[in-house]
Parts: structure tokens; C-alpha cells; sequence
């Protein structure tokens, strides 16, 4: 049997390892969780023990809760188990205490039920699961994709001005283009503040091509909104934008 694992003290798995092949039970390292998540072959990838909390960016994370979906949404024949120094909690099967390890580890790994939806172990490290949340929610204020809202409604009430109703330039940045450089400004800093901790998560590809398309956007066209009358009315803007919303929205599905 081959368990592949993710871990930040890989001494830690190497002991564990040595133990569980007295039963026959290898241990391959999928990925080290103190650098941003890469993608692997998940074909090859029959269970998964993810070492929790585990230490990336200088803070211990428990993200145990956001790859339990993770891999019930994209990979579910994959059988998901933790590990770590919590105990046995009420209801939680697939966590392997590592200071009182179970009498036969093939019988806990032998377990077929462990890609079903059941409890997380819960940890002492940063809840990720948490911290996504107010990302995407704010802090009891605006959800990221409210602003993104915001973005796209001033912009077409831009246009709206200036083609239909025949507004001049200077006209439409009083009235909608001058407020679009707080709206941005919001958004960015929230993306700012929470992109290099997240890229520790099985989703850091979609989150680092969304960094390019909010990079694109900023560039291109929000630097320079108020100052050329062209760019507000530029069908690529938009694309951006929606581009900037379908990912995120791919993050918050494969995540929560």
C-alpha cells in the first residue's frame, strides 16, 4: 500500500514512515508544505495524508478542512487522512494521532469510506478555511465579488453615457470614472493581502493566473482610466474582469 503526503517536518514523516513499513505501508512524499503548492500527477495518487497544521510563510496552517472538499470536488476516488499531535476527536475517522498510533495502521488506511464527506480534525494552527472566507466575504462589509460588481456597473454606466447619451469625457469621469479608482484600489489590497499566504493551497495555479489578470488589468487600463477617454470603453477591459470573476469563483467552489 502507498500513502503519498504532505508535510512541512518531513523528520516527522520519516520516523512515521520507518513504522508503517513494518506493515508492508510506504510513505511518498507528494509535496513540501513549506513551498507553494505545485500541481503533481494525481493519477498516481490512490490516499492522501495531509500532516496538520503543517508551517508555511512563517504560521502554522490547518487547511485540513479546505483539501477535504478540495478533493471530494476534483479528485474523490483520492482517500483523504491527517495526521498530527491532536487527539481523537467525536466523529472524525481519519485522523492518525501520532503520539498514540492505532494497533494496525493497514487497517486504518484500509479504510474505503475516508473520501466521504465526514468531520475534520480540528487543529491548533491558522484556520484557512476561516481566512478564505473573509477573502472572499470582507470583513462583515462588501464581498470581493461585490466590488468586482461595483467595477463592471461604473464602467458600463460609462459607456452608457458617452455612446448613448452623448456625455464628453470629462463629464463621465465626474460621474462615474473618478470613482473607480477606490473601487480598484479595494479590490487589489484584499488580493494583496491574502495571495501569498493562499498559494499554499491546491488551487494556487487558477490564484497565481488570476494574479496575471488582475496584473493585466492594473497595467493596462486602471493606471490610466481617468487620464485616456479610450480605455473605459475597450471590450478587453471587461473580459478581464469577467475572466477575474470566473476565477475566483473557481477558487471559492474548489475550496468551500
Amino acid at each position: 500500500m502507498t500513502i503519498h503526503y504532505i508535510a512541512s517536518n518531513l523528520q516527522v514523516a520519516d520516523r512515521l514512515a520507518k513504522l508503517l513499513e513494518r506493515e508492508s505501508i510506504a510513505l511518498r512524499l507528494l509535496h513540501d508544505a513549506r513551498n507553494p503548492w505545485a500541481d503533481p500527477d494525481w493519477s498516481a495518487v490512490d490516499a492522501l495524508l495531509l500532516f496538520t497544521p503543517f508551517l508555511y510563510e512563517g504560521q502554522y496552517i490547518a487547511a485540513e478542512k479546505i483539501w477535504a472538499h478540495y478533493l471530494r470536488a476534483h479528485h474523490p476516488k483520492v482517500r483523504f487522512f491527517t495526521a498530527g499531535i491532536a487527539g481523537a476527536q467525536p466523529g472524525v475517522t481519519n485522523h492518525l494521532d501520532l503520539l498514540n498510533l492505532p494497533e494496525s495502521s493497514s487497517n486504518f488506511f484500509g479504510r474505503t469510506d475516508s473520501s466521504l464527506p465526514t468531520p475534520c480534525i480540528d487543529t491548533e494552527g491558522l484556520p484557512l478555511r476561516d481566512k478564505l472566507v473573509r477573502f472572499f466575504d470582507g470583513h462583515g462589509k462588501e464581498s470581493i465579488f461585490d466590488v468586482l460588481s461595483d467595477i463592471t456597473r461604473l464602467l458600463g454606466m460609462a459607456e452608457t453615457a458617452a455612446q448613448r447619451h452623448g456625455d464628453a469625457f470629462e463629464t463621465v469621469k465626474t460621474d462615474f470614472l473618478n470613482k473607480l479608482p477606490l473601487r480598484w484600489a479595494e479590490l487589489k489590497n484584499r488580493w494583496h493581502n491574502y495571495y501569498a499566504l493562499l498559494l499554499c493551497l491546491p488551487v494556487a495555479g487558477v490564484l497565481r493566473e488570476t494574479d496575471k489578470l488582475i496584473a493585466e488589468a492594473d497595467r493596462d487600463y486602471m493606471l490610466q482610466i481617468c487620464t485616456d477617454e479610450r480605455l473605459y470603453q475597450d471590450e478587453a477591459l471587461l473580459n478581464l474582469l469577467h475572466s477575474i470573476q470566473k476565477s475566483l469563483l473557481k477558487v471559492r467552489q474548489s475550496c468551500l
